[in-house]
């Protein structure tokens, strides 16, 4: 696993949900869209640096 972008990735997912949690009304919605959708980019690049062979 020499690839670690997924960490920049789940960082991002975790300034996200900070910052949905930290705001109120339409505001709060859109951070939660934008956490979920990292989650998701993060999740898939995890999965992708696991399976690439390391050399």
């Amino acid at each position: 696993m020499n690839d670690a972008s997924w960490a920049l990735s789940a960082l991002l997912t975790v300034g996200f949900a900070i910052a949905a949690l930290s705001s109120s009304g339409l505001l709060t919605v859109g951070w939660a869209v934008l956490t979920i959708g990292m989650a998701v980019v993060t999740y898939v690049r995890f999965t992708a640096a696991r399976r690439t062979p390391s050399e």
